[in-house]
């Protein structure tokens, strides 16, 4: 879906929104929205970091991995993380009741 929208968001913007909705859907899946933001904090942002200053990246490093920045950690960014974990969680919650989104 962000793909498809082109141009309308800028690298970050959409970086951000893929964090949000990772947590989002870890959140809504597993009933577990702090596990959710740690997942997207750590894991989605860890995926765009720039390798380390100074290693040549290797034969195998991807020059889309090299080009990306981090997602920037404002505090912007962690609410907005932050609330898409918490309201998936809610609305989850809202619909499924006790239900859970996954049986064991």
């Amino acid at each position: 879906l962000i793909g498809g929208l082109g141009g309308a968001f800028d690298a970050e913007q959409r970086r951000l929104l893929f964090a949000c909705g990772a947590a989002a859907g870890v959140s809504a899946g597993f009933n577990a929205p702090i596990s959710g933001v740690f997942f997207a904090l750590e894991v989605v942002q860890g995926a765009f970091l720039r390798p380390e200053e100074g290693s040549d990246g290797g034969a195998g490093a991807s020059p889309v991995a090299a080009a990306a920045a981090p997602l920037s950690s404002s505090r912007a960014d962690l609410t907005a993380v932050l609330l898409a974990s918490a309201v998936a969680a809610a609305v989850t919650r809202t619909l499924l009741q006790d239900l859970g989104s996954l049986q064991l």
